[in-house]
Protein backbone atom coordinates (compact mmCIF):
# COMPACT_ATOMS: atom_id res chain seq x y z
CA UNK A 1 0.00 0.00 0.00
CA UNK A 2 1.34 3.25 -1.32
CA UNK A 3 0.68 6.74 0.91
CA UNK A 4 0.04 9.31 -2.12
CA UNK A 5 -2.19 12.40 -1.77
CA UNK A 6 -5.38 10.84 -2.31
CA UNK A 7 -4.56 7.39 -0.08
CA UNK A 8 -3.47 9.75 2.92
CA UNK A 9 -6.50 11.77 2.30
CA UNK A 10 -8.80 8.84 2.10
CA UNK A 11 -7.18 7.88 5.51
CA UNK A 12 -7.88 10.60 7.17
CA UNK A 13 -11.72 10.47 6.14
CA UNK A 14 -11.49 6.66 7.07
CA UNK A 15 -10.43 7.07 10.35
CA UNK A 16 -13.00 10.50 11.00
CA UNK A 17 -15.59 8.40 9.92
CA UNK A 18 -14.73 5.43 12.22
CA UNK A 19 -13.85 7.39 15.15
CA UNK A 20 -17.82 9.76 14.72
CA UNK A 21 -19.85 7.17 13.33
CA UNK A 22 -18.63 3.24 13.69
CA UNK A 23 -16.84 3.60 16.95
CA UNK A 24 -19.38 5.24 19.32
CA UNK A 25 -22.02 2.40 18.93
CA UNK A 26 -19.60 -0.16 19.31
CA UNK A 27 -18.78 1.17 22.65
CA UNK A 28 -22.25 1.65 23.92
CA UNK A 29 -22.93 0.12 27.13
CA UNK A 30 -26.27 1.53 27.78
CA UNK A 31 -29.00 -1.29 28.32
CA UNK A 32 -31.94 -1.03 25.39
CA UNK A 33 -35.21 0.22 26.41
CA UNK A 34 -37.89 0.63 23.83
CA UNK A 35 -39.25 3.74 23.20
CA UNK A 36 -42.64 4.67 24.38
CA UNK A 37 -45.26 3.55 21.76
CA UNK A 38 -45.88 7.02 19.75
CA UNK A 39 -49.80 8.25 20.31
CA UNK A 40 -51.22 10.31 17.28
CA UNK A 41 -50.37 10.71 13.89
CA UNK A 42 -48.20 13.26 14.31
CA UNK A 43 -45.77 10.95 16.48
CA UNK A 44 -46.21 8.52 14.58
CA UNK A 45 -45.23 10.39 11.90
CA UNK A 46 -41.91 11.22 13.43
CA UNK A 47 -41.45 7.93 14.83
CA UNK A 48 -41.71 6.24 11.35
CA UNK A 49 -39.29 8.92 9.98
CA UNK A 50 -36.72 7.92 12.70
CA UNK A 51 -37.23 4.11 11.72
CA UNK A 52 -36.23 5.47 8.09
CA UNK A 53 -33.17 8.13 8.58
CA UNK A 54 -31.79 5.06 11.19
CA UNK A 55 -32.28 2.45 8.80
CA UNK A 56 -30.67 4.73 6.05
CA UNK A 57 -27.85 5.89 7.84
CA UNK A 58 -26.62 2.44 8.69
CA UNK A 59 -26.85 1.18 5.52
CA UNK A 60 -24.77 3.93 3.90
CA UNK A 61 -21.95 3.62 6.60
CA UNK A 62 -21.89 -0.20 7.32
CA UNK A 63 -23.32 -1.87 3.54
CA UNK A 64 -22.12 1.05 1.02
CA UNK A 65 -19.16 3.27 2.64
CA UNK A 66 -17.47 0.78 4.94
CA UNK A 67 -16.94 -1.91 2.44
CA UNK A 68 -16.20 0.25 -0.65
CA UNK A 69 -13.66 3.03 1.17
CA UNK A 70 -11.73 -0.23 2.90
CA UNK A 71 -11.36 -1.62 -0.83
CA UNK A 72 -10.13 1.49 -2.01
CA UNK A 73 -6.96 0.75 0.00
CA UNK A 74 -6.45 -2.19 -1.40
CA UNK A 75 -6.15 -1.07 -5.39
CA UNK A 76 -7.95 -2.06 -8.45
CA UNK A 77 -5.41 -5.28 -8.17
CA UNK A 78 -5.19 -6.32 -4.85
CA UNK A 79 -1.86 -9.26 -4.00
CA UNK A 80 -4.48 -11.41 -2.22
CA UNK A 81 -8.25 -11.53 -3.48
CA UNK A 82 -8.89 -13.39 -0.34
CA UNK A 83 -7.57 -11.20 2.30
CA UNK A 84 -9.03 -8.39 0.61
CA UNK A 85 -12.09 -9.49 0.37
CA UNK A 86 -11.98 -10.94 4.03
CA UNK A 87 -11.64 -7.35 5.32
CA UNK A 88 -13.74 -5.18 2.85
CA UNK A 89 -16.45 -7.29 3.67
CA UNK A 90 -16.63 -9.41 7.04
CA UNK A 91 -15.30 -5.98 8.79
CA UNK A 92 -18.37 -4.08 8.13
CA UNK A 93 -20.50 -6.92 9.32
CA UNK A 94 -18.43 -7.18 12.61
CA UNK A 95 -18.92 -3.13 12.81
CA UNK A 96 -22.43 -3.44 12.62
CA UNK A 97 -23.01 -6.63 14.57
CA UNK A 98 -20.93 -5.02 17.46
CA UNK A 99 -22.58 -1.88 17.32
CA UNK A 100 -25.85 -3.77 17.92
CA UNK A 101 -24.21 -4.83 21.23
CA UNK A 102 -26.18 -3.17 23.81
CA UNK A 103 -29.32 -6.02 22.82
CA UNK A 104 -27.28 -8.62 24.00
CA UNK A 105 -25.51 -11.30 22.51
CA UNK A 106 -28.14 -12.97 20.58
CA UNK A 107 -28.92 -9.54 18.58
CA UNK A 108 -25.16 -9.20 17.63
CA UNK A 109 -25.89 -12.09 16.41
CA UNK A 110 -28.95 -11.66 14.79
CA UNK A 111 -27.52 -8.20 13.41
CA UNK A 112 -24.45 -9.77 12.27
CA UNK A 113 -26.95 -11.97 9.94
CA UNK A 114 -28.68 -9.48 8.67
CA UNK A 115 -25.79 -7.35 7.78
CA UNK A 116 -24.73 -9.78 5.91
CA UNK A 117 -28.46 -10.49 4.51
CA UNK A 118 -28.64 -6.91 3.20
CA UNK A 119 -25.23 -6.65 2.16
CA UNK A 120 -25.97 -9.43 -0.59
CA UNK A 121 -28.87 -8.03 -1.45
CA UNK A 122 -27.36 -4.71 -2.52
CA UNK A 123 -24.39 -6.44 -3.82
CA UNK A 124 -26.61 -8.07 -6.26
CA UNK A 125 -29.28 -5.91 -7.07
CA UNK A 126 -26.77 -3.36 -7.57
CA UNK A 127 -24.49 -5.68 -10.37
CA UNK A 128 -28.59 -6.24 -12.14
CA UNK A 129 -29.08 -2.67 -12.09
CA UNK A 130 -25.62 -1.78 -13.49
CA UNK A 131 -26.62 -3.60 -16.36
CA UNK A 132 -29.46 -1.23 -17.45
CA UNK A 133 -27.90 1.65 -16.26
CA UNK A 134 -24.46 3.60 -15.10
CA UNK A 135 -22.77 2.17 -12.15
CA UNK A 136 -23.65 5.32 -9.86
CA UNK A 137 -27.19 4.94 -10.45
CA UNK A 138 -27.59 1.45 -9.94
CA UNK A 139 -25.51 1.98 -6.60
CA UNK A 140 -28.62 4.74 -5.46
CA UNK A 141 -30.78 2.12 -6.88
CA UNK A 142 -29.75 -0.78 -4.79
CA UNK A 143 -29.54 1.61 -1.79
CA UNK A 144 -32.40 3.15 -1.45
CA UNK A 145 -34.01 -1.11 -2.34
CA UNK A 146 -31.95 -2.34 0.91
CA UNK A 147 -32.85 1.38 2.79
CA UNK A 148 -36.62 0.12 2.33
CA UNK A 149 -36.08 -3.36 3.35
CA UNK A 150 -34.04 -2.26 6.63
CA UNK A 151 -36.57 0.18 7.47
CA UNK A 152 -39.78 -2.35 7.05
CA UNK A 153 -37.51 -4.55 8.97
CA UNK A 154 -36.89 -2.31 11.79
CA UNK A 155 -40.42 -1.13 11.38
CA UNK A 156 -41.77 -5.12 12.22
CA UNK A 157 -39.30 -5.26 15.30
CA UNK A 158 -40.81 -2.32 16.76
CA UNK A 159 -44.32 -3.38 16.07
CA UNK A 160 -43.49 -6.94 18.04
CA UNK A 161 -42.20 -4.71 20.61
CA UNK A 162 -44.99 -2.73 21.05
CA UNK A 163 -47.94 -5.61 20.53
CA UNK A 164 -45.91 -6.88 23.77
Amino acid sequence: MHFDKKTLRFLLEFIFIFTIFVLPPMLNKRDFTPPPQPEGFFYVLVFISKIVFFAAYEEILYRIYLPYRIKSFYGENPESFKSAFAVYEILPVIFFALAHRYLGPFNVLYAAAAGIIFRVLYVLIQKKASTKCSITIASIKAALCVIVLHSVHNGIIYLLIFKG
